[in-house]
């Protein structure tokens, strides 16, 4: 009989922890990509177009010539 109410207990709490770990996991996912600085943002957005944009025979910051020089 006590096994019966050890099982189901065990299966509440095991259920419940891991919604909890479920719930703080997205909020800390929310939090963090809220928390960003709009303008690290936009420099990474930039960065992402210089080394993409651009065609593959001009240098580009990331190209073994050193940085690009505006």
């Amino acid at each position: 009989m006590i096994t019966d109410i050890a099982g189901r207990a065990f299966f509440l709490i095991d259920v419940i922890f891991v919604g909890l770990l479920a719930v703080s996991l997205m909020f800390g996912a929310v939090w963090w990509t809220r928390r960003r600085n709009p303008a690290i943002k936009r420099a990474e957005i930039e960065a992402v177009r210089d080394l993409y944009g651009k065609a593959p025979d001009q240098p580009t910051a990331a190209s073994p010539e050193g940085p690009k020089q505006d």
